[in-house]
């Protein structure tokens, strides 16, 4: 399995170039996010989702992104955000710091299973008692593509939908059970499938969740 750091050193590269497509939408965000609510967006990428928030009338936004090059096209895009470059397992902010976190094709991103657990474990710390998670990323997909990826790359990486893609970053597709799993520590108020693109331009299948943190859970 690739190392953070090399992980890291893919996103720096992508940086200046990378599109990324899962939507904010919405309705979701009318119905889950207050306009006062303190909002971080963890693995904000380029800020593309914070400049969103912001155009809908968010001001109590902060980013963070393991890449430093990704945090500073992100401070370029939205310069009133605090945008801090920084793993998603030990975050630089105050147990409940926030009302909402949003984690937009990070998990993606994570292909270890104690890896994203640290980093639910990190999203759960810094929430409020009551305060959600609005996670959007990749499902398995049941195309040839992705079944041909999964099958070449199970056995080196030993979980099946975790794949290398070009230029050598490791990704990771997911099972609903296994999103279900991972959060089991919230209560998920809404699940919905959708078709999304990669940002190389591929369909893919995608997922978005929102969950809340458990009042009094420790």
């Amino acid at each position: 399995m690739r190392d953070l750091a090399h992980q890291k050193t893919y996103w720096d590269a992508a940086a200046s170039a990378a599109v990324f497509t899962h939507p904010l939408d919405p309705d979701w965000t009318r119905r889950y996010l207050r306009m006062d609510d303190r909002v971080l967006d963890c693995g904000c990428g380029y800020g593309r989702v914070l400049r969103d928030l912001r155009d809908r009338g968010h001001r109590r936004l902060a980013g963070t992104d393991l890449s430093p090059a990704m945090a500073a096209r992100a401070h370029s895009l939205v310069p009133e955000v605090p945008i801090v470059a920084a793993g998603g397992d030990a975050l630089p902010f105050r147990d409940a710091s926030f009302d909402a976190v949003l984690l937009f094709a990070v998990l993606t991103c994570v292909p270890l299973d104690a890896d994203q657990r640290a980093l639910v474990a990190e999203v759960h710390r810094l929430l409020r008692p009551a305060g959600i998670v609005y996670i959007s990323d990749f499902l398995l997909g049941a195309d040839a593509r992705n079944r041909a990826r999964y099958a070449r790359d199970a056995p080196g990486f030993g979980r099946h939908g975790v794949f290398e893609i070009d230029g050598g970053a490791v990704v990771r597709h997911h099972s609903r059970e296994w999103i279900d799993e991972l959060i089991e520590p919230f209560d998920t108020l809404a699940f919905d499938e959708f078709e999304v693109m990669t940002m190389h331009g591929n369909p893919a299948s995608g997922f978005r969740c929102v969950a809340r943190r458990r009042p009094g859970a420790a």
